[in-house]
């Protein structure tokens, strides 16, 4: 998962969403005001959850996409726990948290220093932090550094 911002792709989204859910990629970079390299990481979340197809050089939203800029806000993160769980390092944190209810943040970092490269630990436990106090699938005790189960 891309270390990008839940409301990125939320603004993703809805931007494609009102473009009549198909927009060419050069537009949506030319409307967000984003280099293509800055955009990349966004459409590769969005991609990952399953919100969007790309093809040809047009990102299109797909059902579950639709769904989800259709639904307000208790719905959105309802939608947003059943996909997270679906993504391999969410899934991995969420069965770690049902086991131990709570987990050091350098712990969490440990553990992603080993499946990743060790710059990109950081940021992935503040996007797991992130993503999954959004979709209220985590809570997160900033004092203690420490992830819970919800």
């Amino acid at each position: 998962m891309p270390n990008v911002g839940i409301s990125k792709v939320i603004g993703l989204l809805e931007l494609v969403h009102d473009e009549g859910d198909e927009v060419e990629t050069a537009r949506v970079a030319l409307d967000l005001d984003l280099e293509f390299d800055a955009l990349l990481p966004v459409l590769e979340a969005a991609k990952t959850l399953g919100f969007v197809e790309i093809k040809s050089g047009k990102i299109r939203l797909t059902r579950d996409g639709k769904k989800l800029v259709a639904s307000g806000i208790a719905a959105r993160r309802k939608f947003l726990r059943k996909r997270l769980a679906g993504v391999r390092l969410f899934k991995d944190v969420f069965a770690l948290l049902q086991k131990r209810k709570r987990v050091k943040r350098r712990s969490l970092v440990k553990y992603c220093r080993l499946k990743l490269p060790k710059s990109e630990a950081e940021k992935t436990v503040d996007t797991i932090v992130n993503w999954g106090r959004n979709a209220e699938a985590i809570g997160y005790d900033s004092g203690k550094q420490e992830l819970y189960a919800l």
